[in-house]
């Protein structure tokens, strides 16, 4: 189903990031460059724009915006995790981080393999009892079945990485949402669009079947050209779920720019598109005429923004710290205390300016599991 994709990462093709060692110097250097001898003043207000967007969001370090208060911790609860994603590296920490969270609050927590048959699994979990549920993107308008077994067993349910969006908030079977802010990231994607092409951005999406994340992301997109100029969408391209993985991804991605000449610059909805068209398109010599972004952080597409080999930025939300807001908004619920309208999760652009260490996803520059641990009143 569509939103399986947003979290894909393809383990069959991490093995092609051994093959782009060589590297190259970042794209958007000489796209920009380009674009900046033609002298367009209406560029050239565009950079500057899309320069004083981003500034915010390239900053290595976040400052606390999560609560300042919170409920000790509430004792003997059983939480569910819904392991829909197994095949994922952001799923497995955000699994392994809520295993974490958990521990510290000292509750029992059960992971529940999800993967095969989404409404089965849901049914299985709420056999067990639990006191709540978590799940890592659940979707109002495609797991309906789902979350209307959830709003039955009347069994709070945080779901965190989706947005905030109509499918989800009015949905009884989604108790509360950690925000990413996805149409901030498609603003984001637009603004560094604009910079890496010099302000004239003529940006080709790469996406999933519609879902309320990937359409709050292209919405921003357009209301960004739209608001501060610098570009446009110039074309729009479904890539199915079932090649995601295979060798047909990366023709997909080839066929997309060769069969679009006009786009300058791609949008991968996320990194699992990204893994697999950001190799294709190099071996294809199209690296640095259509320069790529893509959001999630996984460890390889860092790799492909730090060895220059087309992926040039990368939408980083702060999964581990998204992880232990869950289990404070959990713990607000067991002690009847209000939620936080927004748990203050980081987002941040990544660019080879301030990625953060091989090996290591975005962490916000900030201690959140010791923060949460001293509003809890917990070691």
């Amino acid at each position: 189903m569509p939103v399986s994709t947003r979290l894909f990462t393809a383990a069959a093709l991490l093995s092609a990031t051994a093959l782009l060692s060589a590297g190259c110097a970042r794209p958007d250097h000489s796209v920009a460059a380009a674009a900046a001898a033609s002298g367009s003043t209406a560029g050239g207000g565009a950079v500057a724009a899309a320069r004083k967007f981003t500034a915010p969001y390239l900053s290595t370090s976040a400052t606390w915006q999560g609560p300042t208060s919170s409920p000790k911790a509430a004792t003997g609860k059983t939480v569910v995790y819904l392991n829909r994603w197994a095949f994922s590296e952001t799923n497995s920490y955000v699994l392994a981080t809520a295993r974490k969270a958990a521990a510290a609050l000292g509750w029992k927590f059960i992971a529940v393999d999800v993967s095969k048959d989404f409404d089965a699994g849901v049914a299985q979990a709420l056999e067990l009892k639990p006191d709540a549920v978590i799940s890592i993107v659940t979707e109002g308008d495609s797991d309906s079945k789902a979350l209307a077994q959830i709003a039955a067993a009347k069994v709070p349910h945080i779901d965190f990485t989706i947005g905030t969006t109509n499918y989800n908030l009015k949905n009884p079977g989604i108790t509360h949402i950690v925000d990413y802010h996805y149409y901030l990231q498609g603003q984001l994607v637009a603004a560094e669009a604009v910079l890496a092409t010099g302000g004239k951005a003529r940006l080709g999406l790469l996406h999933a079947a519609p879902n309320s994340s990937n359409r709050q992301e292209i919405q921003g997109i357009k209301d960004y050209f739209a608001k501060y100029g610098g570009g446009s969408v110039a074309a729009d391209q479904q890539v199915s779920d079932g090649i995601l993985g295979t060798p047909q991804l990366g023709q997909a991605a080839v066929a997309f720019i060769q069969g679009h000449p006009e786009v300058n610059i791609v949008w991968d909805e996320f990194d699992g598109i990204a893994v697999g068209a950001v190799p294709a398109v190099r071996a294809a010599g199209l690296a640095a005429k259509v320069p790529q972004i893509s959001h999630e952080g996984d460890a390889p597409n860092l790799n492909f923004i730090r060895n220059g080999t087309g992926q040039i930025a990368d939408i980083a939300p702060s999964y581990g710290w998204a992880t232990w807001a869950a289990f404070d908004d959990l713990n607000r619920i067991f002690n009847k205390t209000a939620l936080p309208k927004d748990d203050g999760v980081p987002l941040r652009l990544l660019t080879k300016d301030n990625l953060p260490p091989a090996g290591q996803r975005y962490e916000g520059g900030f201690d959140y599991a010791a923060k949460y641990r001293a509003l809890w009143d917990v070691k």
